[in-house]
């Protein structure tokens, strides 16, 4: 049984569940062209990915204020999760900054 118990287990499914989403539907819009999208559902697969990273330091932070244990453990995923998503749909949501130029890279797509 995981650390967090049968909580942890199914948090782990549905973060799974939503990366394999996000890949999919990532992988359709280059699929068909739309580059922009694609762009959008890689960093979010990137976000959940990154879910286990950014919770080591939540979860010491919360063991430095008193909370440890499965209920730390819990309370640091939950929190990841919280903030990766947040920052990454803020960073979709801004405007490229005038007069930086982005590079695009050539895209192959089976037409």
């Amino acid at each position: 049984m995981p650390f967090g118990g049968v909580t942890e287990t199914v948090m782990i499914g549905v973060l799974f569940s939503l990366f394999l989403f996000a890949l999919v539907q990532g992988i359709l819009a280059i699929r068909q062209g739309r580059v922009a999208d694609h762009r959008r559902w890689m960093l979010r697969m990137m976000t959940i990915a990154l879910v286990p990273v950014t919770m080591r330091p939540m979860f010491s932070l919360l063991v430095v204020f008193g909370v440890s244990g499965p209920t730390g453990f819990l309370s640091a995923m939950m929190l990841s999760i919280l903030v990766n998503i947040l920052v990454s749909e803020y960073s979709l949501t801004q405007k490229p900054v005038p007069g930086k130029k982005l590079t695009q890279h050539a895209v192959f797509v089976n037409q």
